[in-house]
């Protein structure tokens, strides 16, 4: 299965459907099928040959589309590089996935000028789009090939071939390039309709940066012709809401933090937000209080999904059905991920890779159609994270008697307090319910007396956000070796380009300052 065939089909079967809606622009899925077959023109005049890879650094806009749709019909590999990714990461990914073009937004010049000569030497040639773009004109490019692009014929290409190479955020390391088929994004285009019950008439906004994983949810109209909305640059919480009301947003990806702000502006504002009828959110889990303040706030369902950049997004979904069972009688579901869409098989493993007993906590092992086809220029971590089919994740979680998935966090980063073992996912799950706490990272810090203790940084929502309150929150709440021993506030925390909290950067933060800590280490100690 192709991602070009599916493009073209959509084409013929909704030729005057609008594709994507961005600000007070919009191409349908006939326009969006000639465009982009003029733009994989302009690339076979580049000289680009299936298999290589051209890159685009972007803000949301529909040109982000042209660009993907053009690669997947000439069989390039796109490449999107985060606009919020630092100098080094960007060359890191330009060197990795040898790129042979990069298209550039003219907003992002500068970000592209860090690199310059990085791209330079590496042989990258560089077409700027965009209003203020003045170097190769976009838009004289693609009128220059319209009667070429009509009668070009597409390479043969296996369903296994590359569609893009997408860049995981380095939240514990430098960015990783998962390798992503037609067929792995084809079966999570079909997942995803499937498991969110998606139909031809609804148009979903998706707020999260397309240059990682989440281009996949904005894939979802392949499948039935429906219609997304993007943000019109970065995403801001107010444009957001006002192009839910213009536009008529049947449904939304947020990640609990904008459903958070969401809440906040509809009490400031009066937007009339009735067309929406589900809320999808993902990276964490979303509190009882939140889902109360959301039903209250939006009146619409809700739906949380689970998934990675290796699994090409979501994994397992927490149903509309099952939020409303858990804020009726049981709240402890609202910590679940759900359980596996039709086209996913969990199984969770001991460090031997064995099956462990119902209920048992155990490293979550994936296999499915989505998945990647492994990570790029990285032999050695393919062999460690596949078993045969199967994909090894890292993360530790369980199965309920009824095959809901509870996360209890990542292997690497629990944390050694005594001789006890605390995942730092479940106390930020915690924490995130306060209502002083915006955003929380749990981290581990040396301890004289119990190797490691639980260390809180805390981005604080009210300025009256005290440790006091936290530790007697937590105290009630969870163990006592899981209650953390230190709360720092920090404002902002870092984040990833994926808009996750940097985890690495906040373990740097925390080793700059360990002063901050309210006990004292040895000289000898670090942390």
């Amino acid at each position: 299965m192709l991602i070009r065939a599916m493009l073209s089909q959509c084409a013929q079967n909704y030729p005057r459907k609008a594709a994507y809606l961005c600000g007070a622009r919009s191409v349908t899925w006939s326009e969006l099928d000639a465009r982009s077959s003029r733009l994989a023109a302009v690339l076979h005049e580049e000289g680009i040959v299936a298999g290589e890879a051209v890159g685009i650094l972007a803000l949301e806009t529909i040109e982000v589309y042209e660009h993907l749709y053009a690669c997947a019909k000439l069989g390039a590999v796109r490449v999107s590089l985060n606009w919020r990714f630092s100098a080094p990461e960007l060359t890191h990914i330009l060197h990795d996935a040898r790129l042979r073009l990069l298209f550039v937004q003219a907003e992002l010049l500068a970000q592209a000028q860090q690199i310059q000569e990085q791209l330079k030497s590496a042989g990258v040639r560089v077409i700027v789009f965009g209003t203020s773009a003045v170097v190769s004109p976009y838009e004289e490019r693609m009128a220059g090939v319209t009667g070429r692009a009509e009668h070009m014929e597409w390479p043969e290409l296996e369903p296994e071939h590359p569609l893009l190479y997408s860049y995981t955020s380095g939240t514990t390391g430098r960015p990783k390039g998962a390798i992503i088929s037609n067929t792995a994004a084809a079966h999570a285009v079909l997942s995803g309709v499937i498991g969110r019950g998606f139909t031809h008439d609804d148009i979903y906004y998706v707020s999260a940066q397309s240059a990682w994983i989440v281009v996949m949810m904005t894939m979802f109209g392949l499948a039935n012709g429906m219609t997304h909305a993007i943000p019109d640059g970065a995403f801001e919480i107010h444009a957001c809401l006002r192009d839910i009301e213009r536009l008529k947003v049947t449904a939304v990806l947020w990640v609990p933090t904008m459903i958070k702000r969401a809440i906040h502006a509809s009490r400031d504002f009066s937007y009339d937000l009735s067309s929406l009828r589900v809320i999808m959110y993902g990276s964490s889990p979303a509190s009882a209080e939140l889902v109360r303040d959301a039903y209250a706030t939006f009146g619409c369902e809700l739906t949380q999904t689970y998934g990675m950049t290796e699994t090409c997004g979501g994994v397992t979904h927490l149903s509309p059905a099952d939020h409303r069972r858990a804020i009726a009688a049981d709240e402890t579901l609202l910590s679940s991920v759900g359980r596996p869409s039709t086209l996913f098989s969990l199984s969770l493993r001991s460090d031997e890779g064995v099956p462990v007993a119902p209920g048992e906590p155990g490293e979550i092992w994936i296999r499915g159609k989505p998945l990647m086809t492994g990570y790029l220029n990285l032999a050695e971590e393919n062999a460690a994270v596949f078993d045969g089919d199967w994909f090894r994740t890292n993360d530790i979680g369980r199965i309920d008697d009824d095959g809901y998935l509870f996360l209890i966090g990542r292997r690497q980063f629990q944390i050694n307090t005594g001789a006890v073992k605390v995942y730092p996912t479940a106390v930020e799950e915690v924490l995130s319910g306060h209502p002083s706490v915006a955003e929380v990272c749990v981290l581990g810090a040396q301890h004289p007396e119990w190797g490691e203790a639980v260390v809180a940084l805390i981005e604080p929502a009210k300025a009256d956000c005290s440790a006091a309150d936290l530790l007697a929150y937590c105290a009630t709440r969870m163990s006592k070796a899981a209650c953390p021993k230190a709360f720092l506030l920090r404002s902002p925390l870092d984040r990833t380009a994926t808009g996750k909290v940097d985890r690495r950067a906040a373990s740097d933060w925390l080793s700059r300052n360990v002063h901050l800590l309210p006990w004292k280490l040895q000289p000898e100690d670090h942390l």
